[in-house]
């Protein structure tokens, strides 16, 4: 048996692109070391502790969303606060955890979405109702800008890693960060 390199995931919310589709399957690969130095150089970082890190290592490690043809970072820079999160415990969970603790924690944001809508394959968002993959109105799903002065969530630990602890985003919905954190706390 080989080694395993790339997970599939599907994100507890999903990302909106600019026509409207909604993306919720990818898959993300084991992190190499250039992948957590190469960031570092980036203009936009200020250090091992910046905020935007997390955003750049991850735009290297997702390889596909949906049928978005590249990440970006301004994609990932795109998702919701509870995706960001889930990212980044799948992150953490391939690269420095055991990869069957995957299963468990794709369980209970499945466990969770299915809680919120009994068919897990459609989502209202603002009365809309949609499939996986498929167009939404743009103006059902309007962002308003952080008020200025909004402090970012630091993701680098006490290791200087940047997915193993810090603080987590706080915009994710509560039932969903209250599920994860049991699958955590099992997980220990």
């Amino acid at each position: 048996m080989g080694l395993r390199t790339e997970y599939s995931f599907t994100l507890p919310k999903g990302y909106v692109d600019q026509a409207g589709t909604l993306h919720r399957q990818g898959t993300m690969r084991l992190a190499t070391a250039r992948d957590e130095i190469e960031p570092l150089r980036d203009p936009r970082i200020s250090g091992a502790e910046d905020p935007y890190l997390t955003i750049i290592v991850l735009a290297r490690v997702i390889t596909e969303l949906g049928s978005l043809g590249a990440i970006s970072p301004a994609v990932v820079e795109g998702l919701f606060a509870a995706d960001l999160a889930f990212l980044q415990d799948v992150y953490g969970i391939i690269n420095f955890g055991d990869p069957a603790d995957l299963r468990t924690l794709q369980q209970a944001v499945l466990e969770a979405d299915a809680g919120d809508d009994a068919d897990t394959d459609e989502y209202d968002l603002d009365g809309t109702v949609v499939d996986v993959d498929e167009t939404v109105e743009l103006d059902a799903v309007e962002a308003a800008p952080a008020p200025a002065g909004t402090p970012m969530p630091a993701h680098a630990g006490a290791s200087g890693n940047v997915f193993t602890g810090g603080a987590e985003p706080a915009l994710a919905t509560a039932s969903l960060r209250h599920r994860i954190e049991e699958v955590r706390s099992q997980l220990r």
